[in-house]
């Protein structure tokens, strides 16, 4: 399901153009078809086929959202950000479309509008919310013509594909550029902070942590941008949450933290289901809880309590609804697997698995943990930003199961950061070694990058399907 909320189905729309309703039966056929063969859930394929054969579809589709469309991007937590401003929106009686599983390219989201419209392009939904990967925003924007950007946080992620940041931060600035439409930043993050100049914004927002706000320090100091974007001095910092993330300033004195309208002001000890938090804006104070732990968990929170500001949401019934999220789909989710609680958790960057490390592991040295590392075209094929890191934090600890295409990678960086390993190639052989090393009704951690994380969750899933038959 890509819609949902309470406003009711919009009355029959315009007649679409015979080439688009011929794109559209096709791209729902070919989908149907992949399901049915066993293909996989056919996510991107309709929009792929549909793309093709009326590049214009996907903006006559999302025209027709009253609503409009909300992009939601950044290296970091798009689809924990999606799903908790989907929610918030639906919850204020929003019916709202958005791409669940993740699939943000052009395609999977021409996929989610397809499967939300009948067979003559009468989409089901008020407004869409989608999460958009950082270089098709440009491509995306073309097509969609949003009401609003919401922009996260730029790490160093798939250097492959991506390039270095400065490109990603141009990229980004063009899609905003040319989308003109309202845009939210994090005004911690030095680089997505900037976007608003190089991108000549005239309505830019901000959101981000206050010092006093009680949130733990970094102790990872695993930094991506720590530079003046204008001058290229070093900055000088008051706080720093995570890497490049906090209170920053030019020496040089031509750039600096712009304020953020929306503000997080004060924050619970962080446990193991999230953290109790309290935000500011225009005045106004809204309690909410995070899906989970972390210090980044309260960004993403927080970022889609700002968007629903902006979008004239009521915030008491949408920070109700953030509140009561589950983890999203592999982020953090908690799966229960013969009777242990297995966490599973994406790391696909050096910043993002240090906030994991810092987050989960740090004071915990007894539970069993898991280690993934593909090297798929989804993951990025260079796998050298292991070495990035900081897994030194975890010397000394043993039994880690590593698998995936590159574990032999993965094993010899744990090796040098004095970690004892065992090498598990196969899903399945490593998986029954994480559930033998967890006792009954104890937990575990699976950290994997994309593609890894896709199939350890498949083979979890089955195993627990098979135990509920078994039984």
């Amino acid at each position: 399901m890509t819609a949902h909320g309470r406003g009711a189905r919009p009355a029959p729309q315009s007649r679409l153009p015979a080439r688009s309703v011929a794109a559209l039966w096709t791209a729902r056929a070919a989908g149907r078809l992949s399901r049915w063969v066993g293909r996989g859930a056919g996510h991107a394929l309709p929009g792929k086929i549909a793309g093709r054969l009326d590049p214009l579809l996907a903006g006559r589709l999302g025209s027709r959202l009253p609503g409009g469309v909300i992009l939601v991007t950044g290296t970091n937590g798009k689809t924990t950000t999606t799903m908790l401003l989907a929610a918030g929106l639906s919850a204020a009686g929003q019916s709202v479309l958005t791409n669940p599983t993740g699939s943000n390219l052009r395609q999977g989201i021409l996929s989610a509008l397809l499967a939300s419209c009948d067979s003559r392009g009468n989409v089901a939904g008020t407004i869409g919310v989608f999460e958009v990967d950082e270089l098709t925003l440009p491509l995306v924007v073309a097509q969609v013509r949003p009401r609003l950007v919401v922009v996260l946080n730029l790490f160093r992620d798939q250097l492959d594909r991506h390039a270095e940041l400065e490109l990603v931060a141009e990229r980004l600035a063009d899609g905003m550029r040319a989308a003109d439409c309202e845009v939210l930043l994090n005004a911690d993050d030095p680089l997505v902070a900037d976007l608003a100049r190089r991108a000549g914004s005239r309505r830019p927002s901000y959101f981000g942590i206050d010092d006093s706000a009680g949130v733990r320090p970094d102790t990872q100091g695993c930094s991506d941008a720590d530079r003046c974007p204008l001058c290229g001095h070093q900055l000088e910092y008051t706080s720093v949450f995570f890497a490049q993330m906090g209170h920053y300033f030019c020496p040089a004195g031509d750039f600096g933290r712009p304020p953020p309208a929306a503000a997080l002001t004060a924050a619970a000890e962080s446990t193991g289901n999230g953290i109790d938090f309290v935000m500011q804006l225009a005045g106004r104070e809204v309690r909410a809880r995070t899906s989970s732990p972390g210090t980044y968990s309260l960004y993403n929170s927080l970022a889609a309590l700002a968007a629903c500001a902006l979008l004239d949401a009521d915030l008491a019934v949408a920070g109700h609804a953030i509140s009561s999220c589950s983890p999203a789909y592999g982020r953090g989710e908690l799966i229960e697997v013969e009777g242990r609680k297995v966490r599973l958790v994406l790391v696909k960057n050096p910043v993002g698995f240090a906030q994991v490390i810092d987050t989960y592991l740090r004071d915990d040295a007894e539970t069993p943990v898991l280690m993934a590392l593909n090297d798929a075209a989804a993951d990025g094929r260079d796998t050298s930003w292991i070495w990035d890191i900081p897994l030194e934090s975890l010397a000394g600890r043993g039994g880690v199961i590593a698998t995936g295409t590159r574990t032999q990678d993965l094993v010899l960086r744990l090796t040098y950061a004095n970690v004892a390993s065992v090498a598990r190639p196969s899903y399945a052989d490593a998986l029954r070694e994480l559930l033998d090393a967890t006792p009954p009704g104890g937990s575990a951690f699976v950290l994997a990058n994309y593609t890894a994380m896709l199939g350890l969750r498949r083979a979890m899933l089955e195993r627990r399907a098979a135990g509920l038959v078994d039984a």
